[in-house]
């Protein structure tokens, strides 16, 4: 292990680092260097990505993780959230070792323009590094390609005068501020092409601080149809207005800027990079090419944060019951939605559809998350609905108060009130088993009631079946769909009880008490989904990694957080390190 290595400064390549770190040691033969803090020789360093991660990361003791280093000292940032999350995932595997097929996955072969070559520094950060460290460094932000200016300064970037053609292919450069050109030459900012790339560096640099198991190019693409939408460039069916697109885009972009970064657009290739960046296509393009678009919508990488990304017109399935009346309210727990359109505007309509009988529809599309909790019209009440009105009736509450704890106004109240059948009760059976004393007219009245009224409910009986029924499927849930959260609403609604659930709970003791030792509250589901993963990646004998179980949970980093003790003590456990008890 290594007694001393020149940390990274901020923004700084990890190449920089080593380089640093080379001059700093006195080797003279470099691959000593290699060895020394990669663990080989035969490594071949990269300016933009560095490889043999893991074994970098065993010799300096541990100081960093992999993810740390891909995300404050490489380039990675400005091509992960361009990436499937597959490839997000094979690409952490191939810095940790070799890399081999590394910039492959990139799409930097394929997908690759603005070709920069050697490396380049911005006079006004050399400067201020030197007044700061007492030396230079290579910046992240000036060697991305297809970016001329620095986003801080906003000066023009220059060439370092030596490059890696000046020596062996494993040559390590350490910037030496004593032979750049740092006279400072104002940018002219009102010229249109310039203060285009400007904003693209601006938006580059703040790609570089996303974190980057955040987005990935299926959020990236659900984001950018948002945007379009909003300027009528979707249809109704969720296709792009090519067409007009294409004219909208290159109205407002200079074309004078688009030929410089190797993105002007043939209307007439079916797969010009414009075209494939708006479909669901595994074809890469090109970061630079996401920032104009960004850049033509008027936005940039922190708004593009803020969108909510959507996968259809009216979000991501599940949807929440709006059903005030039900256990379930605002839960996500409705899986049926028919989309049908506006005759008269063509935009979409969609009617959600929840097992307790609750039926609404709303217009879309989904611009935000608060769209998803709009009602438009409902069109079903539905039994739970109705059984809580004449639950609420039979109390001395007012019609308004009924209608407030609805979620309606007083008129439907009294629509449904006025209608006979709202006060018939299936659960209220009784039968007389007392001699009958009564004259023969109030015989014949009670005959005529008891026709209608079979027989006693055996509270006991139905208690015992579902306790039984519940106990069998929550064991078929946590072995077979171990991704669905157990909350009292999907069970009720896969046993077909919802209304017996939600309103009867207090005749059925054994039930209500298994309910409350089984069902689960969204934090307790995420450190259940957790561990499982945590299993997995112990039984696959590889290194438990918390960040990578949080991006393969998907669970927000707030909300990590808080559950992450938990999670290190588990793992500890697991891995036998402690034997604590949790």
């Amino acid at each position: 292990m290594l007694t001393f290595f020149t940390n990274p400064y901020p923004d700084e390549l990890l190449y920089s680092a080593v380089a640093r770190y080379h001059y700093y040691i006195g080797n003279l033969d470099l691959k000593d260097t290699l060895e020394e803090v990669f663990g080989s020789r035969n490594v071949i360093p990269s300016a933009g990505i560095s490889t043999h991660l893991e074994g970098f990361i065993n010799r300096i003791g541990n100081s960093y993780t992999i993810g740390e280093i891909l995300q404050k000292h490489t380039i990675y940032p400005y091509y992960a959230p361009f990436l499937s999350r597959e490839k997000q995932q094979l690409i952490v595997c191939d810095v940790a070792g070799q890399g081999q097929g590394l910039y492959t996955r990139l799409g930097v072969v394929a997908g690759g323009i603005c070709k920069k070559v050697g490396l380049f520094y911005c006079p006004a950060c050399v400067q201020d590094d030197v007044a700061v460290y007492g030396e230079t460094y290579i910046h992240r932000q000036h060697q991305l390609e297809g970016i001329s200016y620095c986003a801080k300064h906003s000066f023009a970037l220059r060439k370092y005068p030596l490059s890696w053609s000046t020596g062996s292919r494993i040559a390590l450069i350490r910037f030496n501020h004593t032979v750049m050109d740092l006279s400072i030459n104002p940018t002219d900012n009102s010229e249109p092409d310039i203060k285009a790339e400007l904003e693209l560096a601006r938006m580059a640099d703040q790609l570089m601080k996303v974190p980057i198991d955040v987005l990935d190019r299926d959020k990236i693409r659900t984001k950018f149809l948002l945007l379009l939408r909003e300027r009528n460039l979707v249809t109704a069916s969720m296709s792009i207005r090519q067409k007009k697109l294409h004219h909208m885009f290159i109205s407002k972009m200079p074309l004078t800027l688009l030929k410089k970064l190797e993105s002007e657009i043939d209307m007439n290739y079916e797969y010009n990079w414009l075209r494939i960046l708006t479909r669901k296509c595994e074809r890469h393009v090109h970061p630079l090419r996401h920032l104009l678009m960004l850049s033509f919508l008027s936005q940039d990488v922190e708004g593009l944060l803020n969108i909510r990304s959507l996968e259809g017109i009216f979000g991501q399935e599940p949807w929440p019951c709006l059903n005030k009346a039900a256990a379930h309210y605002s839960d996500d727990v409705i899986t049926q939605i028919q989309i049908s359109r506006d005759y008269k505007t063509g935009d979409p309509i969609g009617t959600f559809s929840c097992s307790c009988g609750f039926v609404y529809s709303r217009k879309g599309p989904d611009h935000n998350e608060q769209n998803r909790y709009r009602i438009g019209r409902v069109k079903k009440f539905g039994s739970v609905w109705m059984d809580k009105l004449q639950q609420l009736r039979a109390t001395s509450m007012s019609i308004r108060a009924i209608a407030r704890t609805l979620g309606v106004d007083s008129k439907t109240v009294l629509k449904y009130v006025s209608q006979e059948k709202v006060f018939f009760n299936k659960d209220k059976e009784i039968i007389n088993t007392e001699p009958d004393r009564s004259s023969p007219t109030e015989s014949n009245k009670k005959n005529i009631i008891n026709s209608q009224k079979t027989y006693r409910v055996n509270w006991n009986l139905r208690d015992e079946e579902y306790f039984e029924r519940i106990t069998e499927l929550y064991n078929y849930l946590l072995h077979h769909h171990p991704s669905i959260r157990i909350s009292k609403s999907i069970l009720a609604r896969k046993l077909g009880k919802s209304t017996m659930l939600n309103l009867k709970l207090d005749n059925l003791p054994r039930t209500k008490q298994l309910l409350a030792e089984i069902t689960e509250s969204v934090q307790q589901f995420q450190i259940r989904r957790c561990k499982r993963i945590i299993d997995q990646i112990i039984l696959q004998q590889e290194p438990v990694l918390l960040w990578k179980v949080q991006r393969i949970g998907g669970i927000k980093t707030h909300h990590f957080h808080q559950i992450k003790p938990l999670l290190e003590r588990y793992t500890h456990i697991r891995q036998g390190w402690c034997t604590d008890e949790l």
